[in-house]
């Protein structure tokens, strides 16, 4: 596995247009080809849909020379989720200068780090509480409090065009990866299209993040430097200022090879009275999955510590694919080295619609005693057998992405079959 090193990214575009996507190393399951996903259905839907006309975006922002775009397209979506009953400016600075990872605050980032970061309630912050400062690499001196818990981020990379429509005309804004080169936009149309066949060329090369508002089904193809196959384009909230395109937006073809492909919906927000305390080892989130190549199913645990009496309310985890099942098993009173011994209090199942970041509910809340170990044990089967039958997500130690990972005998446990628990401490 090889990650760039920071001066060797372009971090600029040949106009002087910051960029800012570092694509992790959790490659994203991506589902069809673009040419495959352009089956246009209506389902009740418009030819064409605008989110502004809706008073359902936040004003454009400008990243300035940082690498923040993906600070902006996630706070885009997010902003875009509570309008219009919210109307909420939250801190792209204190995202880009408090993540956690090892790039800099101007270096760049990916869809992973605003879920780790949102996940740990590290934010949402106000913007009033740090403003944004593209030059600026710290957090002030006050870390202020987040405002918003958010505790379910949906990965919708895999849906067809028409799924994306729903998500955008039920939940707003959406966070998506694309490739930008100049040499693709039309700036006397405010058009882009990069083609699949350009991409064979480049390579895997996604380096900007942008927010999908909206789209038209009947955007001319002749509007594009190279005709796509189709007509219909995305409209996409850029963040390098008004100045930009059509008041800081374009259209985007929906034939273009990361139209979409790589998209995050972070439409969830609720109050941080929701819950009081969590309990993790993974401040970095979900870095890598683990499981057996062609085995389905695979168990992740954890072992904590209760802090005081109180009562476990729900379990948060992380998923790769759509339709991926789960069983939630509690444990009180367990051994330090075994997730499974102690009493069971309670099994819980479920199937997720979608990949991504999810908190569970638990059907009853379990009672915890100050000081006591408890477990919480998830068997993951993946709806996949195939590449992607990696189920249980782990954080660990990457060099040049991750080096502030941290851990310690006796927290995670892996397992095959769940009977037989291995300390991941001691895993390679």
């Amino acid at each position: 596995m090889a990650l760039l090193h920071e001066d060797e990214l372009e971090l600029f575009t040949e106009e002087g247009y910051p960029l800012g996507y570092i694509p992790p190393p959790l490659e994203r399951y991506r589902g069809l080809e673009p040419g495959e996903r352009i089956t246009l259905q209506q389902n009740g839907l418009p030819d064409s849909f605008d989110l502004r006309e809706e008073n359902r975006v936040t004003g454009i922002r400008d990243q300035g020379d940082a690498g923040a775009c993906w600070a902006f397209a996630t706070y885009g979506s997010l902003e875009s989720y509570l309008k219009p009953w919210e109307t909420r400016n939250f801190s792209e600075n204190h995202l880009k200068n408090t993540h956690g990872f090892d790039y800099a605050h101007d270096t760049g980032g990916n869809e992973y780090m605003p879920m780790a970061y949102l996940a740990r309630w590290s934010g949402p912050v106000d913007e009033a509480d740090d403003p944004y400062d593209e030059h600026c690499g710290e957090p002030p001196d006050d870390d202020p409090e987040p405002v918003k818990h958010v505790q379910q981020v949906d990965f919708i990379s895999w849906w067809e065009i028409e799924e994306m429509k729903q998500t955008l005309y039920g939940g707003g804004a959406i966070y998506t990866a694309m490739f930008w080169h100049d040499d693709y936009y039309d700036g006397t149309n405010n058009s882009y299209y990069y083609s699949s066949d350009e991409w064979e060329y480049h390579g895997d090369d996604a380096n900007h993040d942008v927010a999908i508002v909206g789209w038209d089904d009947n955007y001319d193809k002749a509007n594009f430097i190279d005709s796509p196959p189709g007509d219909g384009a995305w409209i996409i909230r850029n963040s390098w200022g008004e100045d930009f395109g059509d008041g800081g937006y374009f259209y985007m073809s929906y034939y273009d090879y990361y139209a979409g492909n790589l998209a995050t919906a972070f439409h969830n927000a609720e109050p941080t009275d929701n819950y009081s305390r969590i309990y993790d080892y993974d401040p970095l989130g979900w870095v890598l999955s683990y499981g057996i190549e062609g085995e389905e199913t695979y168990y992740g645990a954890n072992i904590f510590t209760a802090e005081a009496g109180e009562y476990l309310a729900a379990v948060s985890f992380y998923a790769w694919l759509p339709g991926t099942s789960y069983e939630i098993e509690i444990y009180t009173g367990v051994d330090v080295d075994n997730p499974i011994s102690g009493n069971k209090q309670l099994s819980q199942s479920g199937t997720l619609d979608k990949g991504g970041y999810h908190t569970v509910p638990l059907d009853d809340n379990v009672p915890l005693t100050g000081g006591e170990h408890f477990s919480v044990v998830v068997e993951f089967t993946s709806s996949d057998s195939g590449v992607w039958s990696f189920p249980v997500p782990v954080e660990l130690e990457i060099e040049g992405y991750t080096s502030g990972f941290d851990s310690n005998p006796g927290e995670s446990f892996l397992s095959q079959d769940g009977q037989n628990w291995h300390d991941a401490y001691y895993f390679e």
